[in-house]
């Protein structure tokens, strides 16, 4: 009776691990799609600051505000895939 407890402790390692590992390549696949992505959002935000004519405070504010969101979710996409790694160290099997 005793053992069961840490019997069910050791079943969860693999299942978090594995987890870790799911999440870690999901991060990565995200992160490799949104680098063109961003790169034209700030591209675009070049071209709306540094317009031929006379500027659109609209398109400015519209390419800024794309710009940002695109480096907050790869802030937050590299942040989870920093902690999906450290999940995996954790519950690696003990050899």
């Amino acid at each position: 009776m005793h053992g069961r407890g840490h019997d069910c402790t050791l079943a969860h390692k693999p299942l978090l691990q594995s987890f870790g590992s799911l999440t870690r390549f999901a991060c990565s696949i995200l992160l490799l799609a949104l680098t063109p992505y961003t790169l034209y959002a700030g591209f675009q935000l070049y071209r709306a600051v540094f317009p031929w004519t006379g500027t659109n405070y609209g398109l400015l504010s519209y390419a800024a505000a794309r710009l940002t969101a695109c480096l907050l979710l790869v802030y937050a996409l590299w942040r989870l895939r920093q902690a999906a790694v450290s999940l995996c160290r954790e519950n690696a099997p003990d050899v």
